[in-house]
């Protein structure tokens, strides 16, 4: 079957070995994505500046890069990274691994290594409020060891080749696993429709190909996801609550999260709703939101 999509993306597993004590907040992608980014910049930056719009080294620097993202022409880019972390409640003793992954996009999966230092340093001054502090003791993408806990290896530079299994049927259930904010005619969608989903995740798509390379023969299916009905909802509105750097103040982030139920013509949008399992949808998605799984459905 011809492809309609082709990012350049490698995912990495993280292995995190406590040597604290660590209760995860309910949404903890705003420690791990907060704690990853100042590691990173009390590593890289060379102006010392408080913010990166005022250094001129802002479109040259990993950090401004990834957090900033600054395009010529264009106020911001999407992150081109993802981080996806257990969603399972759970505490962690001293000696417990914690897996994270790490979606890379484009040229950023050859900046890896920055991630890499960054997470090390990050585990020396530790997480959530308890600090609690970490080792990262290994490094996996696919079958492939990165880091052994001392050295980084080769043969990771080249992004993954995907071969999605299509879901039959007229059907699926969609659990969104990390809540889902999706803005659509200037508000937050509490239940997105499946035209509201797919659009969101066609703009994303189309926006990742467009700054950091790859292909998206895009064709508007608006009207046809139209057709396409809610027959069951499980779940609702979900609040987090963040603090960022930043800006200085704590924010409040709201979200659908639980499963959907989709019925109607689904095939010409699988090989979209597929990528968008490994990317995300919607907004924040680098602090690990609009995270789902498919499966078919037969109720």
């Amino acid at each position: 079957m011809k492809k309609m999509i082709e990012i350049p993306v490698r995912r990495f597993v993280l292995f995190l070995e406590f040597l604290d004590d660590f209760t995860p907040p309910s949404f903890p992608g705003n420690a791990i994505r907060g704690g990853f980014g100042s590691s990173l910049r009390r590593s890289v930056c060379a102006s010392r500046r408080e913010r990166c719009e005022d250094c001129i080294l802002r479109f040259n620097c990993i950090y401004s890069r990834l957090f900033e993202s600054p395009i010529e022409g264009r106020k911001f880019a999407p992150h081109p990274f993802v981080f996806r972390y257990p969603v399972d409640e759970m505490v962690y003793r001293n000696g417990d691994v914690m897996e994270i992954e790490l979606v890379l996009i484009g040229r950023y999966i050859e900046e890896f290594p920055y991630f890499l230092h960054a997470f090390r340093e990050f585990g020396k001054s530790g997480i959530g409020k308890e600090r609690a502090k970490f080792m990262v003791k290994e490094v996996k993408s696919g079958r492939n060891l990165v880091y052994d806990g001392e050295r980084i290896f080769r043969g990771w530079q080249e992004p993954e080749d995907f071969e999605f299994v299509p879901i039959g049927g007229n059907r699926i259930r969609v659990n969104f696993l990390t809540p889902l904010r999706i803005i659509h005619e200037g508000k937050l969608v509490d239940v997105p429709e499946f035209y509201v989903f797919y659009r969101a995740l066609a703009r994303r798509i189309s926006l990742l190909v467009k700054f950091y390379g790859g292909k998206f023969e895009k064709k508007d299916l608006t009207e046809k996801a139209r057709g396409v009905k809610i027959v069951k909802v499980k779940g609702g509105r979900e609040k987090v609550k963040r603090f960022s750097s930043r800006q200085g103040r704590s924010m409040e982030l709201h979200g659908f999260r639980g499963e959907i139920v989709y019925e109607g013509d689904l095939g010409e949008f699988m090989e979209l709703l597929r990528w968008g399992e490994i990317l995300h949808v919607g907004k924040s998605t680098s602090f690990g939101m609009g995270r789902y799984v498919i499966e078919k459905n037969k109720i």
